[in-house]
């Protein structure tokens, strides 16, 4: 026997030996080693029993812990970066607050010092301020988007928002948008045709590389792909601007569907109105809930007879027409609307004019027979002037949501909750400074409660883990203040991760 042959002898062996004593020393499945209890392994080796000590294995095990580090995106200055057109800079700050105990008290401690920052996307990484849990302030510049960022005990439960307030021969009105974290889906309701109404998507990436995404559009007369809503690529931590006018042009009822391969982005859309010489309002829509049979759209602000309007946004995008029934939840019960039954063509959009709920603070209602999205528009305006602002519908909350409140002295915040279904008790923690309030109100069966804030942010939960509540913050002017609306959802901070360990086996 040649040694070349004696030497595949004596593996073939070894290997049908370790194949034998596989239950018993060890397998080796996606590159990790499983063992048993064994602490030898056993060689044949031409009638030659050799023993050595087994190679050490190891078993993966995935830890659940609290973030050390939470990224928010902002998408930026709304008006800046759409090629072609003339930019146009607001006034823009964001604001970035960590959860207080009563948020975290029942999480594992993350380690390291608490910090917190507002930076560029491109510039992220590391520009946490030098610490400390004070709230992080700073005014939003050039066409990029932004990270709220949050480190150590500062990361779970870390909200942020950016707020832009226009008062220009252009553009004039109220825009608050939280800072979120990414998806890879977006669903964008808003815009309308006519002179004087323009839309644009901002699409943000906080990832490391370029993404491509897919814009499909619903109108009136259906669902449409159109070519530069295709292979639209976004930067890696950078931004895309598009122009929602080119790719729905003339649609007075749009819905746009972003869709990204690869990745996950942060879409937002920028809808500005002037008429004539007068600008009537500006706000920038954050992504509504998924598509499902039944949509609750909270904060939606139903202004005195003469002072305004509500216009409901319905988008089917399944292949079968949907039929639903549309009504209020207000601070007495539920309200049937009169002719609320509604139909949407497959693939479609309608419009639905709001105009016998009550004045003030409301949540709609949409439940279809097959999956919709909703969003509902709401116009303010008086003497001297106008606004408009879209409310999304939600999902409940689950676990806590919270949003972060920009100061501003010329305007009323308030927390608006809606409860579908039995009603629950809401625990409610403000943050003042460094002061936190704790309270809890009662949200009634298929009812909407309203509480005043003056914080710098709020997070809230449902004391019963049951509960179907939705939430959001409204802002309004005060009185005598310009008129301006605009609704902030309640998104679920970053709150634990997911660690993997490699333990040593024996």
């Amino acid at each position: 026997m040649t040694p070349a042959h004696s030497s595949r002898r004596i593996r073939a062996r070894r290997g049908a030996l370790a194949l034998a004593q596989a239950g018993l020393s060890g397998l080796l499945i996606g590159g990790v080693a499983w063992a048993g209890t064994q602490s030898v392994v056993v060689d044949l080796a031409d009638g030659i029993v050799l023993t050595r000590p087994a190679t050490t294995a190891f078993e993966p095990r995935s830890t659940v812990v609290a973030v050390e580090r939470a990224v928010l995106t902002c998408p930026g200055q709304a008006l800046l970066g759409l090629p072609g057109a003339r930019d146009l800079e607001v006034e823009t700050g964001a604001l970035v607050v960590a959860a207080p105990g009563e948020v975290v008290a029942d999480l594992p401690t993350p380690h390291g010092s608490p910090a917190l920052g507002i930076s560029p996307l491109a510039e992220r990484a590391d520009r946490e301020s030098d610490g400390g849990t004070s709230p992080a302030v700073g005014s939003l510049v050039g066409a990029e988007a932004y990270a709220a960022a949050g480190a150590g005990t500062a990361a779970p439960g870390l909200v942020a928002s950016q707020e832009s307030r226009a008062d220009t021969d252009e553009v004039r009105g109220l825009a608050t948008v939280a800072c979120q974290q990414a998806a890879p889906t977006a669903w964008l309701l808003g815009g309308g045709a006519g002179a004087g109404r323009a839309e644009r998507l901002v699409i943000s990436n906080p990832g490391s590389n370029p993404v491509t995404a897919t814009v499909t559009v619903y109108g009136a007369e259906g669902r449409s792909q159109p070519p530069d809503g295709q292979d639209v690529v976004v930067p890696a931590r950078g931004r895309t601007v598009l122009l929602a006018d080119a790719l729905a042009p003339d649609e007075p009822s749009a819905g746009f569907a972003v869709t990204v391969d690869g990745g996950e982005v942060v879409a937002v859309l920028v809808e500005t109105v002037i008429e004539g010489t007068v600008p009537l309002g500006f706000d920038i829509v954050p992504a509504a809930q998924q598509p499902e049979p039944e949509q609750v759209i909270p904060a939606v602000l139903v202004p005195q007879q003469g002072s305004g309007s509500v216009v409901l946004r319905i988008v089917n995008p399944g292949s079968s027409d949907a039929i639903g029934t549309v009504s209020v939840l207000t601070a007495a019960g539920e309200l049937a609307l009169p002719d609320a039954v509604v139909r949407v063509p497959a693939g479609s959009v309608v419009d639905m004019p709001i105009d016998d709920a009550p004045p003030g603070p409301v949540s709609l209602v949409v439940t279809a027979d097959t999956p919709i999205v909703a969003a509902a528009r709401t116009v303010v305006q008086d003497a001297d002037g106008a606004d408009a602002g879209w409310a999304v519908a939600q999902a409940p909350i689950a676990g806590w949501a919270g949003a972060a409140i920009p100061a501003r002295d010329d305007t009323v915040r308030r927390l608006v909750l809606s409860a579908r279904g039995p009603g629950s008790e809401v625990e409610i923690v403000e943050r003042r400074g460094e002061e936190s309030i704790r309270n809890v109100v009662l949200v009634p069966s298929d009812g909407t409660v309203v509480v005043p804030l003056d914080a710098d942010a709020v997070w809230v939960r449902t004391v019963a883990e049951s509960a179907a509540v939705v939430g959001a913050l409204l802002s309004t002017a005060s009185e005598g203040a310009t008129p301006a609306v605009s609704v902030l959802p309640l998104i679920a901070p970053p709150m634990l991760a997911h660690r993997s360990d490699v333990i040593p086996l024996g």
